[in-house]
């Protein structure tokens, strides 16, 4: 092992492995599923981190690999519909106040 770096724990490489499906870091499904959604490259990106935190805590309820690469790409939607929720009931106070 070279200095400055550390074993990965194979928990987070499963979910890792969620995310990177497709095979690289731009094209991951937390990444596409978002910004179909969302249609901002940054949004989605940041989306996609925020699923991934969410799930590396909560591993110990997942069962298996693929009940993870189906968890990603809900919590991935239930995420991308809040935020636009969110976006719309900040456009909308924002029409009120005026």
């Amino acid at each position: 092992m070279r200095a400055g770096r550390f074993a990965v724990p194979s928990h987070c490489r499963r979910v890792r492995a969620a995310f990177h499906c497709t095979g690289s870091h731009s094209s991951t499904l937390g990444v596409q599923l978002g910004l179909r959604m969302l249609s901002d490259r940054h949004k989605a990106q940041d989306l996609a981190q925020d699923v991934f935190l969410q799930l590396h805590r909560s591993l110990a309820a997942i069962e298996s690999d693929a009940h993870l690469s189906s968890l990603v790409a809900q919590v991935t939607i239930n995420r991308a519909i809040d935020r636009i929720g969110a976006s719309r009931s900040m456009k909308q106070s924002r029409w009120k106040r005026t």
